[in-house]
């Protein structure tokens, strides 16, 4: 479960006033309903009134949805384009990265087995589960939203 304020957003908005939002409500907007894609169960959520709000996951069951998943464009404050890796079905945005990540993964370690060097050994996993991130840069849906330098939750 993740608590958070509308000032949390307020903060960042205004650290990130470049980003491509044209107000604060349409940023809040964005920022809530990735937090419903990213995260499992619920965020608890008081708006700018103090009013509390819980935010459930999205879960697409039993119609999976069919999501892009991006690599994102920072990376220790290094700037990259983003990086398409493919398209893959889940409840929500967050399985749909833990499957796809998965497949690559053993797919990797296929082709590093069936190489004839003996001294080739499978990799280190790159993939953070709970962050959604590849080699340190954050996985998104969009190229629009991997282009927004990962600021975000």
């Amino acid at each position: 479960m993740l608590i958070i304020n509308y000032k949390q957003i307020e903060t960042v908005y205004k650290k990130r006033s470049f980003i491509d939002f044209t107000s604060i409500e349409e940023y809040e907007k964005y920022f809530l309903f990735e937090c419903s894609e990213r995260l499992v169960g619920i965020t608890i959520y008081y708006d700018r009134n103090g009013k509390i709000n819980e935010i459930p996951s999205i879960d697409h069951f039993p119609e999976l949805k069919n999501y892009e998943i991006w690599l994102g464009s920072i990376v220790e404050g290094q700037q990259f384009k983003p990086k398409f890796l493919g398209h893959e079905v889940g409840r929500n945005f967050a399985q749909a990265c833990h499957t796809l990540m998965c497949k690559k993964f053993l797919n990797d370690t296929e082709i590093t087995n069936s190489m004839k060097d003996k001294m080739a050994i499978a990799g280190h996993w790159n993939y953070n589960p709970k962050q959604l991130t590849y080699q340190g840069r954050k996985l998104h849906w969009s190229e629009r939203n991997a282009n927004l330098n990962n600021y975000s939750i």
